[in-house]
């Protein structure tokens, strides 16, 4: 708030830093209010990164007409130096604002053209990929979409097996889940139950996951299977709701 601090060449660093903090600890309006007049001028170090962040928070706090005008500034930065990380939160906030019944179809191509612009070998590439697939089941193209899982997940495991490669667990987990599920509506109960089984056990969705593969051996005929996975599920699960169901399909 000082004048003579708002002249030095690092007011924008504890702007951001600041802001940061705020976004992180979850303090949207307030880390918004610091992150703002980071994007007033275009450029600087910090443009790019607090328009990731500003973009999120509209997403979150469903100012959904923020998003258009924030996509408008990346406008102002020259394509080949817009950060993928950028391009991400982007393409990640218009499929979020797309699940909003006005301008569906609208947001979902937004959302592509962001995402398709990140490359294979890029940090977010996986994810990118995660939404195009999940933006082709919101439009119906149930196949395509089971294609393009699949390509994910091959990729994924491909990229695994180099140990000089970071794999993102958590999309990979994601995939895996949509995978199990896609391919038990379609009642291809041995192949969703190999995906589910992929799930890592550190995952946020891994109780998830080993309830809906123990209701795919349950839909397979494989009651005793059933009962094993039910079994560790019970010894571990510390979602209440999860719980009860698996001792309703249990019994």
């Amino acid at each position: 708030q000082n004048p003579e601090f708002q002249a030095r060449s690092d007011y924008a660093d504890s702007l951001f830093m600041l802001g940061d903090c705020l976004y992180r600890l979850r303090n949207y309006a307030g880390a918004k209010r610091y992150l703002d007049k980071l994007i007033v001028s275009n450029g600087g170090k910090h443009f790019q990164s607090a328009l990731a962040e500003l973009v999120d928070i509209a997403v979150r706090m469903r100012r959904i007409e923020d998003i258009e005008a924030l996509a408008r500034r990346l406008e102002t930065v020259p394509s080949d130096s817009r950060k993928t990380e950028l391009l991400y939160q982007f393409g990640r906030s218009f499929f979020m604002a797309s699940k909003e019944p006005t301008k569906r179809a609208a947001n979902l191509q937004r959302s592509r053209q962001f995402l398709d612009q990140i490359q294979v070998g890029e940090q977010r590439w996986a994810g990118a990929r995660f939404y195009l697939a999940a933006a082709l089941v919101e439009q119906g193209k149930q196949d395509d979409a089971l294609a393009e899982f699949k390509r994910i997940a091959e990729a994924l495991r491909a990229q695994s097996a180099d140990p000089s490669k970071k794999v993102d667990a958590a999309v990979a987990d994601y995939v895996h889940m949509a995978l199990g599920r896609m391919l038990l509506q379609q009642k291809k109960y041995d192949e969703a139950a190999q995906y589910y089984v992929l799930v890592d056990r550190n995952s946020a969705v891994y109780e998830e996951a080993l309830f809906e593969l123990s209701a795919t051996y349950v839909a397979g005929a494989k009651p005793k299977r059933a009962l094993e996975v039910l079994d560790i599920l019970l010894l571990t699960v510390s979602d209440d709701n999860v719980a009860v169901q698996a001792a309703v399909l249990r019994g």
